[in-house]
C-alpha cells in the first residue's frame, strides 16, 4: 500500500468529516428539542366544573360582566403569559368555572397566582413580556411533559375525566404568538393552539 501524500490526506480527512457529520446530523437535530421543566402549584383531584344551570346562575350575579348566557366550556387548557390583574382574574375565574372550587383550593389558587405575579412585577422591563414564566390551567387532565422543539411546544397530557391543575413553566420564546401542539399519552393529537394568552379546546384523539 502506497503512503498517502498530503493531497490524499486532505481528501481523506474531508471525507471522514463529511461522514462524521452526516452520521451525527440526526442526533444534533434531536438534541435541538428539550424538555421544559414545569411545576404544579395546585391539583384538585375530585372536582368538575359546575353544571350549566349553576354557571348561568353565577353569571347572573354580575350580568354586566358576564351576561346570562352559557353555551358550554370553551377551553380544556388555558395559558397566561403575564398577570391578568385583579379584575381580569375575577372574570376568568367565573367564566372558567373556577369559582366553584372548594374554598381551600380557591384560596390556594389565589396564593399561587399572586406569587407568580410578583415575579413579573420584579422584572417589568425584562424579556418574555416581563414574566419569564407562563401560568396554565388544565381541566380533566394531568400534565405529563412539555417539550420545546425550537419552534413550538409539544405538551403531553393524561386524561382523567375530572379535576383541575394549575402550574407554571419557563417560557422558551418571547415571540408574540407561540404555537402549541397538545397530545395525549398515546401521542394522539388533541389540539393546536397558542401559548400566549391562548386557550386549547381538546378534540377527540386523532
Amino acid at each position: 500500500m502506497k503512503p498517502l501524500n498530503s493531497q490524499n490526506l486532505l481528501i481523506a480527512s474531508l471525507l471522514g468529516l463529511s461522514t462524521l457529520f452526516a452520521g451525527s446530523y440526526p442526533l444534533v437535530k434531536a438534541q435541538s428539542a428539550k424538555n421544559v421543566l414545569f411545576e404544579i402549584c395546585l391539583t384538585v383531584e375530585n372536582w368538575n366544573r359546575p353544571s350549566a344551570r349553576d354557571q348561568i346562575a353565577k353569571q347572573k350575579t354580575d350580568p354586566s360582566h358576564f351576561g346570562s348566557s352559557f353555551t358550554g366550556w370553551t377551553s380544556d387548557l388555558e395559558f397566561f403569559s403575564d398577570y391578568y390583574g385583579a379584575l381580569g382574574g375575577y372574570e376568568k375565574i367565573v367564566l372558567h368555572g373556577i369559582w366553584s372550587l372548594p374554598k381551600k383550593d380557591l384560596d390556594r389558587k389565589h396564593e399561587c397566582s399572586n406569587k407568580w405575579a410578583e415575579i413579573g412585577f420584579a422584572n417589568p422591563s425584562g424579556p418574555y413580556e416581563g414574566n419569564p414564566k407562563s401560568e396554565f390551567w388544565l381541566f380533566k387532565h394531568r400534565m405529563k411533559s412539555i417539550v420545546w422543539t425550537g419552534k413550538e411546544y409539544i405538551i403531553t397530557v393524561e386524561p382523567k375525566g375530572r379535576g383541575f391543575q394549575l402550574g407554571y413553566f419557563n417560557k422558551q420564546s418571547d415571540a408574540h404568538r407561540v404555537p402549541v401542539k397538545v397530545v395525549n399519552t398515546k401521542g394522539q393529537l388533541l389540539s393546536r393552539c397558542d401559548a400566549s394568552w391562548g386557550n386549547c379546546k381538546f378534540s377527540k384523539p386523532k
